[in-house]
């Protein structure tokens, strides 16, 4: 277990373009359970792999059904018999507090950590990512203790209460696009509720939310109140077919969510919170007030974090009148992006996750032009910044008069091409 804070200078400020510095980073694959690192026999070994280079970062261990096991013990144990949820809602606030400092003080250890698995450029892991989870848990432990029952009006001749208790174990699968975003909206509240919680990160992702939770010991979290569980599918099912866990939140594709869905009917119907993905649609208006701002503010909406965003804009449907002038300010906003190293401040796209997810964009790419669709921009960078990334330059296709419809298999969390398509005046109606 971790119990300084790091030294190191993760970013290199000293020149007018910051730059992450990964070499400084201490990489601990093990998982956390019972509040502590855990030394386990690599049964099934798995290369982690770098979006930025292709190679190898650290070889991790996953957790076998034995561990999930020892965790949901654990965890139940410290819901049953333990302090946590039991010690007053201000004290439980003052951890979290802590947490979200401790996470704030490392913040730039934990975004490079990001940035080295993900691809994502460290600036938008410094001043999204990170920014965005400690505003989350400081949010969460302001409320604690000012969320009450209800008192239902029966009339004078009974009484009924509503009270609420947090829910027991609580199992959160994480995706590997926002690594830390789950940990501030659904961590967070179950911790400041009183649950004891298990995390399954994303295979692709679990180094920052490995170093997350061992901030969160550190801060004051009881042993058996959080635990990090690293694997892929057969850890995730340990999880959502155990008898133990009584709620799984699961943010990933639909056929994650699906899955959990079978895992809880048939084990003991625990509660499964499912977030899918899917993508956005946005319609510009003839009357827009900005068509320039609009044509701006769409291009990052459709093309931050290279398109890898279950809320991307994947499809804008233009008002006939001026689709040619959206197009020309929207290709403009777009050769304005910077395709660099993601550890480079100034970059705004940095690589996909990995070259199957840049193979399924260039199919769905390939299959919307067989269907009438006009390659405007992108495609694979030809010479890209880092050799071992996957880059897709910011990928527009016009579909003419008609909406195009690509495909959601490969668009959901992946870089989807971006269409526009032009609008009669009845979808305006």
């Amino acid at each position: 277990m971790t119990t300084t804070l790091a030294k190191a200078s993760f970013i290199d400020r000293t020149d007018e373009v910051w730059r992450g510095r990964p070499e400084n980073l201490q990489v601990d694959p093990r998982p956390v359970i019972n509040g502590r690192r855990q030394d386990r026999p690599a049964v099934r070994p798995r290369p982690l792999v770098s979006a930025i280079t292709g190679t190898t970062i650290t070889v991790l261990a996953d957790c076998e059904v034995r561990d999930v096991d020892v965790a949901v013990r654990t965890a139940r144990a410290e819901f049953d018999t333990g302090q946590w949820r039991r010690i007053p809602a201000a004290e439980r606030a003052v951890v979290l507090t802590t947490w979200a400092q401790l996470i704030e003080d490392n913040r730039d250890e934990l975004a490079v950590l990001i940035c080295l698995e993900t691809g994502k450029p460290a600036a938008d892991c410094l001043g999204v990512d990170l920014a965005g989870v400690v505003r989350a848990i400081r949010w969460y432990a302001a409320v604690i203790g000012k969320y009450s029952g209800d008192h239902p009006d029966t009339g004078s001749e009974s009484l009924a209460l509503v009270g609420r208790e947090p829910a027991g174990v609580v199992a959160v699968v994480t995706p590997w696009n926002f690594p830390l975003a789950q940990i501030g909206y659904e961590v967070a509240p179950a911790l400041a509720l009183g649950n004891s919680v298990l995390i399954k990160p994303s295979p692709q992702a679990p180094l920052a939310v490995l170093r997350v939770a061992e901030l969160a010991h550190l801060a004051g979290l009881p042993p058996g109140a959080l635990a990090v569980l690293t694997g892929g599918e057969p850890t995730g099912a340990a999880l959502g077919l155990h008898q133990g866990i009584d709620a799984v939140s699961v943010t990933g594709s639909p056929a994650a969510g699906r899955a959990f869905l079978s895992y809880s009917a048939s084990s003991n119907s625990k509660r499964v919170w499912p977030e899918m993905g899917g993508k956005s649609t946005a319609l510009v208006c003839a009357n827009a007030p900005d068509i320039t701002l609009a044509a701006r503010r769409l291009a990052w909406g459709a093309y931050f974090n290279a398109g890898q965003m279950c809320t991307g804009v994947s499809r804008i449907l233009v008002e006939h009148s001026v689709v040619d002038d959206f197009l020309t300010l929207f290709t403009d906003s777009l050769d304005a992006l910077v395709i660099g190293h993601p550890m480079n401040w100034g970059t705004d796209i940095g690589p996909v996750i990995s070259q199957a997810a840049a193979d399924a964009v260039t199919a769905t790419v390939a299959e919307a032009i067989v269907s009438g669709a006009r390659l405007v921009r992108g495609g694979p960078v030809t010479s890209p910044p880092v050799q071992g990334a996957a880059f897709l330059a910011p990928t527009l296709l016009h579909g003419g008069h008609r909406p195009l419809r690509l495909s959601p298999r490969r668009c959901s969390a992946r870089s989807p091409p971006c269409s526009v398509s032009r609008a009669s005046r009845r979808w305006f109606a």
